[in-house]
């Protein structure tokens, strides 16, 4: 199966008291949508009560999921009416676009990627300069994935800890356990060098193998502070 990149799926990202985890793997085990991370948080109060309490942060935990658009507006709809989010600090919900993603169930195109980043050159001007890489990987080769992208021109990026989460049958068939910690490789990567990026990762770490990981690329519209944007200044 190849990807269909046609239409541009969508990343999902929920965030709510860490105490709901369970309350949240509950509403994946209903809808079944392919969640491959969740993160340990902390948000900020300014409620007076709490701060004579001495309690100034609750814990949160941070969900995210790949998903088509249609699976977006269902499980958007789900985590509101289960969770609450129409209630004030019942937690949050917000999607942003998906511009090209590999995985086990979505095969690496080689057609479509050289498309996909010939289109990055011609709209560079108008989206930006960058793109964001994202990989999930088992933990312990975030390191490794980072090196893997440096061979191809990357300057290097920030790994985040966390756990892989799925549905049952979801998690037998990518290997991607609710158990497990994984590593999110969070790489801001000119546009020249993504094409590159995308498959030295790949061909390292086979993610349109069975378990083995998610890449997915992002538009990032404003960036300041890189070493490489001052270089190429």
């Amino acid at each position: 199966m190849t990807t269909d990149q046609s239409v541009n799926w969508r990343l999902l990202t929920l965030i709510t008291d860490a105490d709901k985890r369970s309350k949240v793997e509950g509403i994946m085990e209903e809808h079944g949508p392919l969640a491959f991370m969740s993160m340990l948080a902390k948000g900020t109060s300014r409620k007076t009560w709490l701060r004579q309490l001495g309690i100034k942060e609750s814990g949160k935990m941070q969900f995210e999921f790949l998903l088509s658009p249609e699976r977006e507006t269902e499980m958007q709809s789900a985590f509101v009416k289960d969770l609450k989010l129409d209630h004030a600090g019942q937690g949050i919900t917000y999607s942003t676009e998906v511009l090209f993603h590999i995985s086990a169930s979505e095969k690496l195109n080689q057609r479509e990627l050289l498309e996909f980043c010939q289109g990055i050159c011609l709209l560079e001007e108008t989206k930006g300069m960058y793109k964001k890489i994202c990989v999930i990987v088992d933990l312990g080769l975030g390191d490794d994935v980072i090196e893997a992208a440096r061979d191809a021109g990357v300057k290097g990026g920030t790994i985040l800890r966390g756990y892989g989460s799925a549905k049952s049958e979801y998690a037998k068939l990518f290997g991607f356990q609710i158990v497990p910690e994984k590593e999110m490789v969070i790489m801001l990567t000119p546009n020249d060098v993504v094409q590159g990026a995308i498959t030295a990762i790949n061909e390292q770490f086979k993610l349109d193998g069975i378990g083995n990981g998610i890449l997915y690329v992002q538009d990032v519209l404003n960036t300041q502070g890189l070493v490489e944007a001052s270089d190429r200044g």
